[in-house]
Order: C-alpha cells, then sequence, then structure tokens
C-alpha cells in the first residue's frame, strides 16, 4: 500500500513539474512576440521613438511638410542664431591644406603589360543600369572587367527601363571615339558587334547578372569560361559589380577610365563653360555642391525625415521598386550618418566650416524632395543661391525634358570645367 501511495505522489509531482515548465514556456514565447511586435512597430512608426532629439526634428519636419510654403518664415527663425559670417576672410576657408604634395599616380607599374598574342575570348556587352553615377560606374568597372576577361568590350548600352525611363545613349554623353582611343592600349573597344558575330548569334544573347561587388578572380575563374563557350555575352544590371579593392594597376586603370577615358561631349562641355564663366562673373569664388535629396535617393536609404503619412506613402511606393530592399530603423540608420543630409543641415554644416552668407553657391541636383519647402532653408543661409536653370538664359539649348542624365551631366560638366 505505502508504495502505491508513493507512486502516486511521485506521479502527481511529475506531472505539477510538466505543468509548470509549460506554463513558464508559455510564457517565454508570449513575452518574446511582444518585443518582436514592439520592435516592428518600431520600425513601422518612426514617430514612437523615445528620442527627444529627434521627435523635436521631426515636429518641426512634419509642420513644414503638412502646412505648406506659408510657414517658412517661423520654420526659418530657428536658424537666428546661426552666425551670418564665421571668420570668411580667414584664408582657410578657401585653401586647400598640402595641395601642393599631392600628384597623380594612374600610370600603370612597370609590370602591367599586355600580350599582344593572347587570345581574345569573346566579346562583352554591357548593360549599364541606374542614374548617371551607376551608369559612370558600370562603365568604368566594365573596362577592367574586359581585362581580367581578355574580351573586346562593345561601348555600354545604357538601361532605358530604369527609375528615370531615360533615353539617353552613351554617345550623347560622353565622346565615343576618345574613348574607345583611351583605353585602346589596356581593352579593345568597339562601338558594335560586327555584322558577320551578329548573323552567327543565336536569337538572344545570353545574358547574366553578376553578384554586386565580387573580386576580381571571380570574372576570371568563373565568368571566363562561360565567355569563350558563348563567344558574345551580355551583364545586365550591370553598378557596383565589381569590389571597391583591387590590386594596384587594375584600381589605376578603373581610374584612368573615369577621370581620362570618359570625356563628356562638345556641347556638354560648351554649356558647363558657359556656366562657370557666369557664376564666376557673379563672385570670384564659389560652392560647387550636389545635393542628394532626391526622392529615390531618399526611398533607397529608408531614412524618415518627419513627413507624416505622406512621406511614407511617396517614398514608399518608390522603394517598392526594389524589392529585395531590407526595411531599416531610420534612426538607427540616422545615427550611423547613412541618411543624406537635408537642404537645411548642409546649410548648417557649411556654415560652420566658415563660409558667410555672402558665399555664393551653385546647387547642381535633380528634383528635391519637398520641393521650395526643403530649399528654403539652404536659401536663407546663403542668399546668393544659384542653379542651371538660374544660371541659363531663353538662348541656351537644353537637352529634352526626358533626357534626365544629359540634363544631370550638365551639372556634372560643370564640376569638371569648374
Amino acid at each position: 500500500m505505502m508504495g502505491r501511495a508513493r507512486s502516486k505522489s511521485r506521479q502527481v509531482l511529475c506531472t505539477s513539474i510538466s505543468y509548470f515548465y509549460v506554463i513558464c514556456l508559455s510564457a517565454i514565447f508570449l513575452v518574446t512576440m511582444l518585443m518582436l511586435t514592439f520592435r516592428f512597430l518600431q520600425m513601422e512608426n518612426p514617430l514612437r521613438y523615445s528620442d527627444p532629439v529627434l521627435k523635436s526634428r521631426n515636429k518641426d519636419f512634419e509642420a513644414q511638410a503638412t502646412s505648406g510654403a506659408e510657414d517658412i518664415p517661423s520654420l526659418l527663425r530657428k536658424l537666428r542664431d546661426v552666425p551670418d559670417q564665421w571668420d570668411a576672410s580667414a584664408a582657410h576657408v578657401w585653401d586647400s591644406e598640402n595641395a601642393e604634395y599631392y600628384y597623380g599616380c594612374i600610370k600603370p607599374s612597370k609590370n602591367y603589360s599586355i600580350d599582344p598574342n593572347m587570345e581574345v575570348n569573346g566579346y562583352l556587352l554591357i548593360a549599364a543600369s541606374g542614374g548617371l553615377n551607376q551608369q559612370r560606374v558600370g562603365i568604368t568597372d566594365s573596362v577592367v572587367v574586359a581585362r581580367l576577361l581578355n574580351a573586346t568590350l562593345v561601348v555600354p548600352h545604357f538601361d532605358h527601363r530604369s527609375y528615370w525611363k531615360d533615353p539617353s545613349n552613351f554617345s550623347d554623353i560622353f565622346d565615343v571615339d576618345w574613348f574607345i582611343q583611351s583605353v585602346a592600349p589596356d581593352v579593345t573597344v568597339i562601338k558594335e558587334l560586327p555584322q558577320t558575330v551578329r548573323k552567327s548569334l543565336p536569337k538572344q544573347v545570353y545574358n547574366l547578372r553578376v553578384p554586386r561587388k565580387v573580386p576580381a578572380w571571380y570574372y576570371s575563374r568563373r565568368i571566363r569560361h562561360l565567355l569563350k563557350r558563348k563567344h558574345v555575352l551580355r551583364l545586365t544590371k550591370f553598378d557596383y559589380r565589381l569590389a571597391n579593392e583591387l590590386e594596384t594597376d587594375l584600381q589605376k586603370l578603373r581610374c584612368r577610365t573615369n577621370y581620362k577615358a570618359l570625356r563628356f561631349t562638345k556641347s556638354l562641355q560648351d554649356i558647363g563653360q558657359v556656366l562657370v564663366d557666369r557664376m564666376r562673373a557673379k563672385g570670384r569664388r564659389y560652392i560647387a555642391l550636389h545635393l542628394r535629396f532626391e526622392s529615390d535617393m531618399l526611398a533607397f536609404s529608408g531614412c524618415y525625415y518627419g513627413g507624416g503619412e505622406r512621406e511614407r506613402r511617396d517614398l514608399g511606393s518608390i522603394r517598392k521598386r526594389w524589392k529585395s530592399l531590407r526595411l531599416q530603423n531610420p534612426e538607427r540608420e540616422r545615427r550611423l550618418g547613412k541618411c543624406p543630409l537635408t537642404p537645411e543641415e548642409v546649410g548648417i554644416m557649411l556654415r560652420a566650416l566658415g563660409y558667410g552668407n555672402n558665399t555664393y553657391l551653385y546647387v547642381a541636383s535633380g528634383d528635391v524632395y519637398n520641393g521650395e519647402a526643403s530649399l528654403a532653408p539652404l536659401k536663407a543661409l546663403f542668399p546668393n543661391f544659384y542653379t542651371k536653370e538660374l544660371l541659363a538664359n531663353q538662348t541656351f539649348q537644353w537637352p529634352q525634358a526626358n533626357y534626365q542624365t544629359q540634363c544631370q551631366e550638365v551639372g556634372s560638366a560643370f564640376f569638371c570645367q569648374a
């Protein structure tokens, strides 16, 4: 009898312990789910962050975004403590320290050479995508990749289906003959595939998208044999498809292509020179500034600028075009310095560096998000504010409105001429 009693008591104890473990596990699971839900709500709604500084900034930005241009003067009152002058006569404001010690280093080393008897493995087609900066990176990297593959490079084509729907071609922006001549010691470049090659091709050229920022060996080990077999290969979405760090001579080839071979067309250079001359006529010295505050840039960054539901809706719709883009924590991204500066923040930074309100500013950028409401604080800090549109007149022959890349390259040509 006593043995049966002990057995029953053990069973009751085991059952109690089992229930206790189940209750504990359920509680842990519930707490974990609550924490994850809270974290998700933080990422979805940046206004719930506990940072008092960010909350204050959000209130200012939301008031600006929802009230429109009518409340811009009240928004600018907070800038009254920014000094108009900050030792503007000091030489360091305009001088570059140790500039005389800088020198070019793009010439190849003694060990860099091209074997004229080396067999060409095939033809490389490049589809450069993105905006003008991404396209330029794609063109530069295509020359390096062609050398790695020992391929004949066909002048890169631009993606006309991107965000801007820009129909511009390589020859509309860059001097094609100069490009071919400049990279000739490194890579053979042709304007289009030979007729005999085109006739021998199947209906569709073999397309391949390489992972982003792969090392140089990826092309020589994994792509070269494919090029030999297919004879003609097209690399699509070619932007940032090569690692940033390369061996010295390949890095120099990249620089030679970017800073020497890519020369703007004569028409773009002429427009850029006219703009530079007009800017210098207004002020002997000026700052050429490129704002990165366009809608697509903000959408890609995943940052939040206090625009409330309208901003989340506008930028969220643009963000959908990047299917692999992860949802970021806006507050964390800003603290890590990954968020584009607002025009107001750029103005305050320049003023803090020592540039007074009498400084002339040339701003090259696309359509700034939230338009004049975003630019107003920068214009208040620097009244001598100019763009290519303000410097131009009716005699200018501008590219058509839908040729976004050409219009933006006018700004780039301005920087080169300056």
